[in-house]
C-alpha cells in the first residue's frame, strides 16, 4: 500500500514538473516574442516613417486645395485614409499584457539564472508599456485632435526624460515643431527644425524637418499675401483656412456672419467650424458642423460638415457619440465619401485610456438629440431650381440653372455645360421665374 502511494506521488510530481517546465518554456517564448515586439515598437517610434509622411501630407493637401488642384471631397478621403493608417500603425505597435500574472516574474528569474550560468545577458521584460511610450501616446493623441498646445507640453515631458536615444529625440522634436507651426508659433517651430538639422543630421527626421521648414515658410508668405489683399472677405477667409491660418480666418468670418446674405451662411458656418477645429476646439467645431447639417441639409456644406464630424469622432477613438451620430446622419445624406471612409476603417479606431481623454471632444446632449431628430426625419422635398442671368466685369453674360452657390463662385448649368462664375467678377444678377 505504502509503495503504491509513493508511486502515485512520484508520478504526480513528475507530471507537475513536466507541466511547470512546459509553462516555463512557453513563457520563455512569450518573453522573447514580446522583446522582439518591443524592439519593433522602439524602431517605429524612432523611424516614424508613416507619421512623418502624415506631417508632410497635411501641408501638401492644404497646398493643393489652396491652389484649387484638389477638391474637398478627395481631400477629406485622403486625410481619413492617412489618419486610419497612422492610428492603426500605432495601435499594432502596442505590447499586449501577459496572461500569466503572478507566475511570470519567477519564470523570468529562472530563465535569467540559466542565462547567467551560460554567460549571457539577462532578459529585461515589462508586461506593459514603458513611461516614454505612454507619454508619447498622450502627445500623439493631443496632436491628432489638433490640441497643439497640449501636445507641445506632452512632447516636452518626453524630451525631459533621460536615456532617450538620438533617433527618438529627433522624432519628438519634429512632432513638437509641427505642433508649434500649426499653433502659429513659427519661431519655435523653426528652432526645433534647425536643432534637428544641426544636431541630428544623420536621422531620417532631418530630411522631414527640412521639408516641413520649407512648407512653413511658404505658407507664411502666402498668408501675408492673402491678408494684404483687398479681395472679397469670404474669399480671403477660405484661402486663409486652406493655409491653416485659422485664427485670422475666424476673425473675418465672425464679422461677415452678421451682415452676410442668407445664401452664404452655410459656407460661413462650415468654415468657422473648420477654424474651431484647427485652433483646438473640437467640441465647438462639432456643434457648428451639426448646425450646418440641420440648418441647410440640401447645401453642399451639409455633406462636407458631416465628413469633418466623422473625422473628429474617428480621431477621438472608440465608438463615441460624435462618430455614431455622423454615421446616422449619413443614412439620410447618403454621402459616398463617408461610406468609403467606413469601408476603409474596417474596425473601430483605437481608444485612448480614460485618463488621457479630455472633455474638449464631448458635445452637449441637447445638440446630439437635435442631430438624432434630424437623422430620423424623412428627406425634405427637393428645392425649386433657380434660373439666373449673371453679368460680369469683363463683359460676359451667363444664363443657367444654379447647381452650386459658395462663398467664392456660383456654378450654373448652361446650354454648353457647367460654368463657375467667380463672385468677385459679378456686376449684376437677375433671376428669372
Amino acid at each position: 500500500m505504502k509503495t503504491k502511494v509513493t508511486l502515485i506521488i512520484v508520478v504526480f510530481a513528475a507530471i507537475c514538473i513536466t507541466v511547470f517546465l512546459g509553462i516555463i518554456n512557453h513563457i520563455a517564448l512569450s518573453v522573447r516574442l514580446n522583446e522582439m515586439k518591443t524592439s519593433l515598437q522602439d524602431l517605429d517610434h524612432r523611424e516614424g516613417s508613416v507619421d512623418h509622411i502624415g506631417l508632410v501630407a497635411t501641408y501638401e493637401i492644404h497646398k493643393k486645395i489652396y491652389e484649387e488642384r484638389l477638391e474637398h471631397g478627395k481631400a477629406d478621403a485622403i486625410e481619413q485614409r492617412l489618419d486610419t493608417l497612422i492610428m492603426r500603425e500605432k495601435e499594432e505597435a502596442r505590447l499586449k499584457q501577459s496572461g500569466y500574472g503572478i507566475i511570470l516574474m519567477p519564470a523570468v528569474w529562472m530563465i535569467n539564472l540559466n542565462r547567467k550560468v551560460l554567460g549571457k545577458k539577462p532578459l529585461h521584460y515589462s508586461a506593459g508599456s514603458d513611461a516614454v511610450t505612454i507619454d508619447l501616446d498622450v502627445a500623439y493623441y493631443f496632436e491628432r485632435n489638433f490640441l497643439f498646445k497640449r501636445a507641445i507640453q506632452a512632447y516636452d515631458k518626453v524630451l525631459n526624460k533621460r536615456g532617450i536615444d538620438d533617433a527618438l529625440r529627433a522624432s519628438v522634436l519634429l512632432h513638437q515643431g509641427y505642433c508649434y507651426a500649426l499653433a502659429g508659433i513659427n519661431n519655435k517651430a523653426k528652432g526645433n527644425y534647425q536643432t534637428i538639422i544641426r544636431d541630428f543630421g544623420r536621422e531620417n527626421s532631418a530630411i522631414t524637418a527640412t521639408i516641413l521648414s520649407s512648407y512653413m515658410e511658404g505658407f507664411a508668405r502666402a498668408r501675408e499675401r492673402v491678408l494684404g489683399s483687398v479681395a472679397d472677405p469670404l474669399l480671403r477667409s477660405r484661402k486663409l483656412v486652406n493655409l491653416m491660418a485659422y485664427e485670422q480666418a475666424l476673425e473675418i468670418l465672425e464679422k461677415e456672419e452678421t451682415v452676410a446674405n442668407p445664401r452664404d451662411l452655410p459656407f460661413i458656418r462650415y468654415t468657422k467650424a473648420r477654424c474651431y477645429s484647427g485652433i483646438g476646439r473640437p467640441a465647438k467645431a462639432a456643434e457648428t458642423y451639426l448646425a450646418v447639417i440641420t440648418g441647410a441639409p440640401s447645401s453642399e456644406y451639409a455633406r462636407l460638415s458631416n465628413r469633418k464630424l466623422f473625422a473628429i469622432g474617428s480621431r477621438a477613438g472608440g465608438d463615441n457619440a460624435i462618430r455614431r451620430v455622423s454615421i446616422r446622419i449619413n443614412e439620410r445624406l447618403k454621402d459616398p465619401v463617408i461610406t468609403e471612409m467606413l469601408g476603409n476603417q474596417k474596425e473601430l479606431p483605437p481608444i485612448v485610456p480614460e485618463a488621457y481623454r479630455i472633455s474638449d471632444i464631448e458635445i452637449p446632449e441637447r445638440i446630439l438629440r437635435q442631430a438624432d431628430i434630424f437623422a430620423s426625419k424623412a428627406e425634405k422635398p427637393s428645392r425649386v431650381d433657380r434660373f439666373l442671368v449673371i453679368e460680369t466685369s469683363d463683359g460676359n453674360t451667363f444664363k443657367g440653372t444654379v447647381i452650386e452657390d459658395t462663398g467664392e463662385h456660383i456654378a450654373l448649368m448652361t446650354s454648353i455645360g457647367r460654368i463657375n462664375v467667380k463672385k468677385n467678377r459679378v456686376t449684376r444678377i437677375s433671376e428669372k421665374k
